[in-house]
């Protein structure tokens, strides 16, 4: 129901705004920005008269909310999943909307099943994080463990983009912030498009989401938590301001539309513009009061506020007036922008991260010559660090090392490593790294922040269990790893491998059964003499899951056509 300016101001708000523009995790951004589309397709969908319609649409939220899916934020996907349930309780609680829900769900997860099947393969076998403790992946995580929420006084920093002297008001990920001209548009957009449908929702899904970020100050929360069944995946209650962004960047559009397309809306207007104005007065009063006595203390945020009002007021002053055309709109846009940046930022001050020792980049950057001198190393080996933080040379270099940089882990993988007393030579560690400031003596390599040992009693990638053997890799891959085995005996070859679901293994040929090594290792039986041993990773999770992507596509796809079918007119 929107004009193309006014939709576009909402597509600004939302994307470069809130949520959206402020959160740092890329892979958050890429589920994020499929809403809009999921929902627009939903209510099509619902208010489709014929079957074919009814398909081709439920076949696009299908396949937008299977984007989402791909790009493999849970959180994310959770809260357009509550968006969708609410719009179709909200606009069509009825059979029919029910089995659209359930049909775009099921198509939804078709799309995502390549991503979907390996995580829930991987999920039972993992440990999550949160912080220093751990506890099963697919456990829900207890109600006293979440803290990263919002606080109610969070409600002011949608007027100044960091109130209260800068004090905390919940996870500093992503605050209420969207912008003063944003925020006023949604009131005027709420208040004179109060009759239609859209704006309710919008309106009701604003409130909840937003009061639902307050994590344990709110009643909605925990009710929420205690009957949804995985809500507790996503628990991080604060990004649900995601919804909250979303509701007022469209109602935003809604208000853009009273004020630019609808000339009947001149005395609500008018109205609106004096109450605003008599705020403003007040505001410039105060500001005033403290550049004469430094009382109160002056902050730097409430003055940038107050210009961002000021500029609001005078950009809805000059629509009263008639200025409506291109160069208001280009004005607008432009207010928007500048007061989103000064906010929604992702880049970090260079030399204060420095000064701090965050700059993560430079960390790595300063490991190259220790990786490098690892990569001149023959043969395959695994390095394990001794330090508080690690650069991550695995990513950066290619390096193999024992610890990397994630949430979960394997659950066999961990216990590994707590019970079994040499795991380091087991997993084929022939270099530990220590810091500079180490203070033992016997290193191999000293750059000005690290130093690397050998450890000399390191078992090498593949080794005999019970016999002697020459062991000569041919192939090493992460889904391919192929040997040439001469044993004087048959015996039991161990790979310094993590064995997991999906391994193949042949020796000469046949197919031969893969059996776990204390706990962790992939083992096989080979016989005497020479023979060539093959392992393959061919898990079933991620072929079936292509396979059922793929046909989802192709099947969403088909639906999409569908709409855009030409009629064919035959005269006789």
């Amino acid at each position: 129901g929107l004009r193309t300016f006014p939709a576009f101001l909402a597509a600004i708000t939302f994307a470069l705004g809130g949520f959206v523009g402020r959160i740092p995790w890329p892979n958050m951004v890429d589920s994020a920005i499929w809403l809009p589309l999921q929902l627009l397709f939903l209510h099509r969908a619902l208010r489709a008269g014929s079957l074919r319609r009814v398909l081709a649409f439920f076949a696009g939220a299908g396949m937008m909310l299977g984007l989402a899916i791909l790009a493999g934020s849970l959180h994310v996907i959770v809260m357009q999943g509550l968006a969708l349930a609410g719009f179709v309780a909200y606009r069509a609680w009825s059979r029919r909307g029910l089995l659209i829900f359930a049909a775009l769900c099921l198509m939804a997860a078709g799309v995502g099943a390549v991503q979907l099947l390996p995580s829930m393969e991987y999920s039972p076998r993992a440990l999550r994080y949160l912080g220093a403790t751990a506890l099963p992946a697919t456990e829900k995580i207890p109600y006293e463990d979440l803290h990263e929420n919002l606080t109610p006084l969070s409600f002011m920093a949608f007027f100044v983009g960091l109130p209260y002297a800068g004090a905390s008001i919940g996870t500093g990920e992503c605050g209420p912030y969207l912008g003063i001209l944003p925020i006023l548009l949604a009131m005027m957009g709420a208040w004179r498009h109060r009759h239609s449908p859209w704006v309710r929702y919008l309106v009701v899904l604003a409130v909840l989401s937003f009061y639902f970020t307050w994590g344990g100050y709110s009643l909605l929360h925990g009710i929420l938590y205690a009957v949804v069944p995985y809500l507790w995946m996503a628990r991080e209650a604060g990004r649900v301001i995601y919804l909250t962004h979303f509701s007022l960047a469209l109602l935003a559009g809604f208000g853009a539309q009273s004020l630019l397309h609808r000339q009947r809306d001149a005395a609500a207007l008018a109205h609106f513009i004096r109450v605003l104005g008599r705020i403003t007065a007040g505001l410039a009063a105060v500001m005033a009061f403290q550049a004469l006595f430094g009382k109160p203390e002056p902050s730097q945020w409430a003055s940038l506020a107050f210009v961002q009002i000021l500029c609001a007021y005078g950009i809805l002053q000059a629509i009263t007036m008639g200025w409506r055309g291109s160069a208001t709109r280009f004005v607008i846009a432009a207010v928007i922008l500048v007061d989103l940046s000064n906010v929604n930022w992702l880049a970090t001050n260079y030399r204060a991260e420095q000064q701090k020792g965050l700059n993560h980049m430079q960390f790595l950057l300063q490991a190259a010559p220790m990786a490098h001198f690892l990569l001149s190393r023959p043969g395959l080996f695994r390095v394990h660090f001794e330090a508080d933080w690690t650069p991550d040379i695995g990513d950066g270099y290619g390096i193999q090392t024992t610890l990397g940089k994630s949430a979960t882990e394997l659950l066999a993988y961990s216990d590994f490593l707590v019970h079994q007393p040499n795991a380091g030579d087991l997993l084929n560690v022939r270099y530990i790294i220590r810091p500079r400031s180490a203070p033992q003596e016997g290193y191999v390599y000293q750059d000005a922040s690290w130093r690397v040992y050998e450890n000399p009693t390191s078992k090498p990638r593949a080794w005999m269990m019970n016999g002697d053997a020459e062991i000569h890799w041919t192939t090493y891959t992460y889904g391919r790893q192929e040997l040439r085995v001469r044993a004087a005996a048959p015996g039991t070859l161990v790979l310094s491998e993590i064995d997991y679901p999906g391994w193949r293994a042949t020796v000469n040929g046949e197919a031969a059964s893969i059996r776990r090594i204390d706990g962790l290792l992939r083992g096989i039986e080979v016989p005497a003499g020479e023979s060539q041993v093959e392992f393959r990773y061919l898990p079933l999770s991620i072929l079936a899951g292509a396979a059922i992507t793929l046909l989802s596509f192709l099947v969403a796809a088909g639906g999409l056509l569908l709409v855009r079918r030409p009629r064919i007119v035959v005269s006789g």
